[in-house]
């Protein structure tokens, strides 16, 4: 994003033109829908709202990375509360998520510019947000803060413009239904909290051009 700031972690998104269309009949690809327009409440998702993110960062805070891509089930946090104020640099452009008070569910280093999913009441599954940092991984009393998608939407869409397609044709290819979540302890959480700007802007162009290039062809 040209307007980028390291400091407050703001517009902590990038986009990344493909040189070749991606083989959508691969099994190893999934398409996965952006926020709809009409989803641009400062407070979407609303606090409570079940949310996955997937990566393949450490496995505690300064631990050894996933060999395995991992997945953990967080709720969104509301941005008024002393949990997410007491972490949040931003919330018209940023959004908080984890499990409070106790922690113990998160993402942590290494997993920057991954994805915050929600399965919406559509049952279809929507990118929300993008890991951005946070303080460790999986504390009590600190969510992780992410990147909110909704606040990108009119960015995204005059960087790359696209022509929309039909629901049916972005109905994603993830599973149908929510993900059964296994027990994670702070030692096996994936997190996602590295804060060095390189890591955050690779891994989130390459996300983020793959759901852009979904909506253009």
């Amino acid at each position: 994003h040209p307007y980028y700031d390291e400091v407050r972690h703001r517009n902590d998104i990038a986009l990344l033109k493909l040189d070749r269309a991606l083989d959508l009949s691969s099994n190893d690809l999934a398409k996965i829908c952006l926020p709809s327009a009409v989803a641009t409440s400062e407070e979407y998702p609303i606090a409570g709202t079940s949310l996955l993110t997937a990566g393949w960062g450490t496995l505690y805070s300064n631990g050894p990375a996933s060999p395995t891509l991992r997945q953990v089930t967080i709720q969104a946090v509301g941005a008024q509360t002393t949990y997410c104020q007491n972490i949040i640099k931003d919330p018209t452009v940023q959004l908080c998520a984890g499990i409070m008070p106790g922690g113990g569910k998160d993402s942590c280093q290494g997993d920057s510019g991954g994805p915050l999913m929600m399965f919406n009441s559509n049952k279809t599954w929507e990118l929300v947000g993008v890991v951005s940092y946070g303080n460790y991984c999986a504390l009590a009393n600190y969510p992780g803060v992410y990147t909110r998608l909704t606040s990108y939407l009119e960015w995204i869409n005059t960087t790359i413009p696209y022509t929309p397609t039909s629901p049916t044709t972005l109905t994603t290819t993830l599973p149908t239904t929510p993900p059964t979540q296994t027990t994670a302890t702070k030692q096996t959480t994936t997190t996602v909290f590295d804060n060095s700007s390189s890591s955050i802007g690779i891994n989130t162009s390459l996300f983020l051009s793959i759901i852009l290039f979904l909506f253009k062809y």
